[in-house]
């Protein structure tokens, strides 16, 4: 199935709307998620495109992410440095993957700070930030 750009999904949970966004050239969509959803729940994922089939769908939450605070990326002489607001943690854990949607399986490094720098990379790359409390 080839993806359509410009298609509006939006993500809902009890009855809220948790975030929407437009595809891109390629079918993708990424919708930030600001709050913890419990896991067991389900959120309704609904796409619409012009000429298009609306497509609705139940999506479970399969895992609980707190939701991060100020995370931020600057990049500086052949360098990136991620950092975000301290969620208590002795460990944050770093993993990217080319694809926002993951499964960020690339473990990328760890700092007991709440920032970290990296080698900037010729290839667009997307990251997660884990603390050692799962958070």
């Amino acid at each position: 199935m080839e993806g359509v750009e410009g298609a509006l999904c939006a993500l809902i949970h009890d009855g809220a709307l948790l975030g929407a966004e437009y595809t891109d050239g390629t079918g993708t969509a990424v919708i930030a998620v600001r709050e913890t959803l419990p896991v067991g729940d389900s959120a309704k994922v609904t796409v619409t495109a012009f000429n298009k089939l609306t497509y609705v769908a139940d999506i479970p939450v399969t895992t609980s992410v707190v939701p991060v605070e100020n995370l931020c990326a600057q990049f500086g002489d052949a360098s990136l440095v991620l950092s975000r607001s301290s969620t208590g943690a002795a460990v944050y854990n770093i993993y990217s993957d080319v694809d926002p949607t993951g499964p960020f399986s690339t473990f990328v490094g760890s700092s007991t700070d709440t920032s970290f720098s990296l080698a900037a990379a010729d290839t667009l790359l997307f990251f997660i930030v884990k603390s050692s409390d799962g958070n």
